[in-house]
């Protein structure tokens, strides 16, 4: 009788486990079909020491700023948002994009360096 109860808790265990680490999988992580992960704004900067290498970056983009070739990248919401150098055309205001590049530290501020954008 123990037995079949330890094992009915260790299943239902792994069931909730598993269930736990798609849906946060499903949410802050995807992959382009360029084969490189795309992950939400919010995410990354909660943690941007995670992330290593070439990224896509999903969000809105909240403003611009031509005059240094950046603009700022954030949710539909009040996430905290990302400043993103990019040396090309700029995404409108409020398009959803997904920005490819890596993320840098420069004077104790994290920034992303856009090297292509997808509009969404």
């Amino acid at each position: 009788m123990k037995t079949k109860a330890i094992i009915s808790i260790g299943v239902l265990f792994i069931i909730i486990v598993g269930s736990f680490s798609l849906f946060k999988g499903n949410n802050l992580s995807k992959e382009g079909s360029n084969g490189i992960r795309i992950v939400s704004v919010d995410a990354v900067m909660k943690n941007p020491h995670k992330y290593k290498g070439n990224i896509g970056v999903k969000g809105f983009v909240l403003n611009t700023t031509k005059k240094l070739s950046m603009f700022s990248l954030g949710c539909e919401d009040a996430c905290a948002g990302i400043p993103v150098k990019y040396a090309s055309e700029f995404p409108e205001v409020n398009n959803e994009i997904i920005a490819y590049g890596k993320i840098f530290k420069e004077n104790g501020q994290f920034f992303f360096k856009a090297v292509s954008i997808e509009n969404q």
